[in-house]
């Protein structure tokens, strides 16, 4: 019966430390999970981080382009303002020629009627 008693009570010893090993390790593995959480929250801000990186740098490439563009239209608008302004002066150039001979003309007429 010593023995039975002594076996029981080392039971009830065995079980009394393996619930505190239980209890021990629940806090570890709660800080274990804690550290697990704040691990795949890094994780994911990185993630995030680098996505904004890339979105940031995506931007900045569409707008040099488009400045780029813009450059363009406007020489090529500063081009076609250059030919407007030289057509305009040869069509005033000639405007002035057929003036000029139009009065001639006009001297030549009054000229033969007299």
């Amino acid at each position: 019966m010593d023995n039975l008693n002594m076996q029981l009570d080392d039971n009830e010893q065995m079980g009394d430390v393996r619930k505190q090993l239980r209890f021990n390790e629940e806090p570890r593995a709660s800080a274990n999970a804690r550290k697990d959480m704040l691990q795949r929250r890094m994780i994911e801000m990185k993630r995030m981080e680098m996505e904004v990186r890339r979105q940031m740098a995506d931007l900045a490439e569409k707008h040099m382009r488009q400045i780029e563009e813009m450059k363009m239209r406007t020489m090529q608008m500063t081009q076609k303002a250059e030919w407007m302004k030289a057509i305009i002066g040869q069509q005033q150039t000639i405007l002035e020629q057929q003036q000029t001979t139009l009065e001639q003309l006009q001297t030549i007429l009054e000229q033969t009627d007299d």
